[in-house]
């Protein structure tokens, strides 16, 4: 069994994260945690999942954190 969790490091994030922990070590389950990035909603994607730059937004602080992610 697995868990997939997403997380953005929020306080709400953090306590689902541990919440998850304690269900996983019940269920002998694997936990993924997915990293979420939050955009507001008038922000476009491309279909490779880069930021469509505009003028309203900073997309300097996204960027930098997806630079972060580590993929496996």
């Amino acid at each position: 069994m697995k868990i997939i969790v997403p997380i953005d490091f929020s306080d709400i994030s953090r306590y689902g994260t541990n919440l998850a922990v304690k269900i996983a070590q019940e269920l002998r389950a694997e936990i993924h945690l997915l990293n979420i990035i939050p955009l507001p909603s008038h922000v476009l994607l491309t279909t490779d999942g880069e930021i469509l730059e505009d003028g309203d937004f900073d997309t300097s602080v996204p960027k930098k954190q997806r630079e972060g992610i580590t993929l496996k």
